[in-house]
């Protein structure tokens, strides 16, 4: 999976296995640590992010500035049923360096369940404003990052199945 945004403190991935994102959710967190890329593996519990153990190898990534970019391979939540419909939750938020502490995540991208089984699937962001973005520029990124990322997960449980 990749992940890359802007923040001074962490991006996050959240996979859930129903529609509502923060119910012990796993959560791959790149936390910007001094300027060194942090991976934190974690689950997000009524909108806490809480350091644990997940299945997780080949972490790469780098720090520029306040872009955050990381990729990494994990294996995702097991299944129930046949079809791998999981939801997507991207968000941010901030880190503390001294104490390793994550800041509780504002999400920016929250999908509804999304059939990763199939190529053609496409993940909406359920989040909807009020406020008008600055830019048309970064509604964008995140749709061709949600695209990527979805052809990335869907890439993964193809190969689960």
């Amino acid at each position: 999976m990749e992940l890359s945004g802007e923040s001074d403190g962490y991006m996050a991935l959240t996979v859930s296995q129903d529609a509502s994102l923060g119910g012990n959710d796993e959560t791959y967190v790149c936390a910007n640590d001094n300027g060194v890329l942090k991976f934190i593996p974690a689950r997000l519990n009524n909108s806490q992010l809480t350091e644990t153990m997940l299945n997780v190898n080949s972490v790469k990534g780098s720090i520029n500035g306040s872009t955050i970019q990381c990729t990494f391979s994990a294996t995702l939540p097991t299944q129930t049923t046949r079809t791998p419909n999981l939801a997507l939750g991207i968000s941010k938020g901030a880190f503390n360096s001294t104490s390793g502490t994550l800041g509780t995540p504002s999400t920016v991208f929250s999908s509804g369940l999304v059939d990763l089984g199939n190529p053609n699937a496409t993940a909406t962001n359920q989040i909807t404003t009020t406020v008008a973005p600055t830019t048309g520029h970064a509604v964008v990124l995140q749709q061709s990052f949600a695209q990527a990322l979805l052809m990335t997960v869907g890439m993964l449980c193809l190969a689960m199945l």
